[in-house]
């Protein structure tokens, strides 16, 4: 009898490829051991379809979240839709927009600016966005060669833009959360990396990796040092 494997469950970035995080566990025999699969969220139009079709993830053992995506996990953890036994984290936002208690998000007029540019010409702002979240990074180039924005559900993005932006992390509790590995870059443009510190604040069992010269997409940027400590984390 065939031993049932693990499944790791993934979650893109905004406007992102629903499965890039693949790519992190295509080595060695992770393929052998997990069973990897990503959700794709960008296909759903509201956010009630996408906890529905979570349920189908209910028994996942891993869950890993990329910016919107790691904002969606701890949504759904919270609500005790999965109950992952690891959590890993990349520069998800813990509240995007800045108000009195987090200085450090966007500006309300940038807000409207980008609602503004999403209306106007979807598939040239996400260009754009492209460059920023290679902004800061050592393999800049790299990413932006690498990354390529999902015109397929390009029509859905202004839902989940506004999804991202309305939705704060303070209005969820954090004592269900697993064990968390957490990764953020130095000088990501798009989720700054102050906003680490209140995940840190909010989660028991918790461990951080930054990098330098890293923007917003450190799978790209710091594949091989993340795939180390993600096989740490794991064994531990």
């Amino acid at each position: 009898m065939s031993q049932s494997r693990d499944l790791i469950l993934c979650l893109s970035g905004w406007a992102q490829k629903h499965d890039s995080l693949e790519a992190i566990f295509d080595y060695g025999n992770f393929f052998e051991k997990y069973t990897i699969k990503s959700l794709d969220y960008s296909a759903l139009t509201c956010a009630d379809a996408f906890f529905d079709e979570l349920k189908n993830y209910h028994n996942c053992q891993i869950a890993i979240g990329w910016s919107l995506g790691g904002q969606l996990l701890l949504r759904s953890i919270a609500q005790q839709l999965i109950k992952p036994k690891y959590l890993i984290l990349l520069a998800p936002p813990f509240q995007m927009l800045k108000d009195h208690r987090v200085n450090s998000g966007m500006p309300q007029e940038l807000y409207r600016k980008v609602q503004n540019a999403l209306q106007q010409n979807s598939i040239v702002f996400l260009r754009d966005f492209l460059a920023l979240m290679a902004k800061n990074d050592r393999n800049a180039r790299q990413i932006i060669e690498d990354l390529a924005v999902n015109e397929e559900n390009f029509h859905n993005l202004k839902f989940w833009y506004e999804e991202l932006c309305n939705f704060s992390c303070f209005d969820i509790y954090f004592s269900l959360m697993p064990r968390t590995l957490y990764f953020h870059g130095h000088g990501d443009a798009v989720v700054h990396i102050s906003q680490k510190d209140y995940f840190a604040s909010k989660i028991n069992d918790f461990q951080e990796i930054t990098f330098e010269k890293c923007g917003h997409a450190p799978h790209i940027s710091h594949l091989q040092e993340m795939r180390k400590a993600i096989e740490i984390f794991l064994q531990e």
